[in-house]
């Protein structure tokens, strides 16, 4: 993988995810596959891609829905300004 532009960085509390002890930022990349398979690792069990249609249910804790149609309107644009929360 290489990433390639940065997509957002949210604010966890001030996005609406469930609320955490600390304060956590969350970046999200724009990232292209290089070579090899993506595999699964310490932070990833399963590695999957979906239509943007067919999304399946997501861990509230991790991603949300928006986040994610960010960063596909992101790459459909051919990039543009990081989205700052």
């Amino acid at each position: 993988m290489k990433a390639t532009a940065l997509v957002s960085i949210i604010d966890r509390d001030r996005a609406g995810y469930p609320r955490h002890a600390n304060t956590i930022y969350k970046m999200f990349f724009l990232c292209e596959i290089i070579g090899g398979q993506p595999t699964p690792n310490l932070e990833s069990s399963q590695i999957e891609f979906f239509d943007m249609a067919s999304l399946p249910e997501l861990d509230p804790h991790r991603a949300a829905r928006q986040d994610i149609e960010r960063a596909h309107a992101f790459n459909r644009q051919g990039g543009g300004p990081a989205y700052f929360n």
